[in-house]
C-alpha cells in the first residue's frame, strides 16, 4: 500500500484585501510573500452530471489548460473524520484494489478539515484539430473516457459506471486561474486566484497553499501559517473547497 506522499496545507483569503480593483496581487503582498514576477495563467473546466454525481460520490473530474496541452485529472476524495488518518487509507485501499503507480496519494489541510486525495493526471496535446478553447462538452467527453483509469470507469464494481458519468456530464465554467509562486517562511508558497466573470459581475476566490513531504514540518508550518495570516488580517476563517466554489459559482 502507497503512504501518503505529500501533504497540502491550504488557507483561503480574503480577496479584497490582497487584489486590486483591477484583480491583480497588491504590492505589499508580492513583498509580503516574495512573489516572482511571472504568475501562471490558467483556464479550469469541471465536468459533472447535472445533479453533481461524481461530485456527491467523491470524485472530481478536471481539465486544465497548459501551453499546447490539456491536463486531465481524475481525482477521488476521502474526508477524514476526528483525525482519523488511517480510516480514510482504509477506505482508500478497500476501493483501490491496486494502485498504479501513476496515482498520487496527498494529505489536504484546510482551516480544520483534513480529507485524503488520490489523484491521476493524464495530459493530451491540442492539436490543430481541436476547436477554439473552451472545447465542447462532446470533446471534453471524449478526452475524460479515453484517458480515464479502469477503476474509475468500474468504480465499486460497477461496470462503465464511470463511462456513464461521463456520457451524462455538462462542463461547469471555465474558471480564469492565476497562479503566483512566491516564499514565506523558507517555504515555497503559491497563491491561486480563481475567478468567473458573469455580465457585470466577477466571482472571485483567494487560496494560499504549500506542499510538505515530511508530516512534522507540515504541522509546523500549518500553524505557523495560519497565525501568520491571522495577525495580518488576511485569513478567511473558514474551511472552503474550490472546487465546490466553481460548481457552485458555475451552476447559476
Amino acid at each position: 500500500m502507497k503512504l501518503i506522499e505529500q501533504h497540502e496545507i491550504k488557507f483561503f483569503i480574503d480577496p479584497s484585501k490582497v487584489l486590486s480593483e483591477a484583480y491583480e496581487l497588491k504590492g505589499d503582498i508580492f513583498n509580503l510573500f516574495q512573489i516572482s514576477d511571472k504568475p501562471k495563467l490558467r483556464e479550469i473546466l469541471f465536468i459533472d452530471t447535472a445533479d453533481q454525481d461524481m461530485y456527491k460520490a467523491g470524485w472530481i473530474l478536471r481539465n486544465r489548460k497548459k501551453t499546447n496541452k490539456y491536463e486531465l485529472t481524475y481525482k477521488k476524495r476521502y474526508k477524514i473524520n476526528d483525525n482519523d488518518i488511517n480510516s480514510a487509507l482504509s477506505e482508500l485501499q478497500n476501493d483501490f484494489k491496486e494502485i498504479d503507480s501513476e496515482y498520487k496519494i496527498e494529505l489536504e489541510w484546510g482551516y480544520t478539515n483534513k480529507s485524503l486525495s488520490m489523484s491521476l493526471e493524464r495530459n493530451k496535446d491540442i492539436l490543430n484539430d481541436l476547436p477554439t478553447y473552451p472545447p465542447s462538452i462532446e470533446e471534453l467527453q471524449k478526452m475524460f473516457i479515453e484517458n480515464a483509469p479502469e477503476q474509475f470507469i468500474n468504480w465499486k464494481e460497477n461496470k462503465n459506471w464511470g463511462i456513464g458519468q461521463i456520457s451524462n456530464s455538462k462542463a461547469y465554467c471555465p474558471i480564469h486561474s492565476i497562479e503566483y509562486t512566491g516564499i514565506w517562511n523558507d517555504i515555497d508558497i503559491d497563491i491561486d486566484i480563481w475567478s468567473r466573470k458573469t455580465n457585470d459581475n466577477t466571482d472571485i476566490i483567494a487560496e494560499i497553499s504549500f506542499k510538505a513531504t515530511d508530516e512534522n514540518i507540515a504541522s509546523q508550518q500549518y500553524f505557523k501559517l495560519k497565525d501568520f495570516l491571522s495577525s495580518k488580517d488576511l485569513l478567511v476563517p473558514k474551511d472552503f473547497s474550490k472546487t465546490q466554489w466553481a460548481l457552485t459559482c458555475c451552476n447559476k
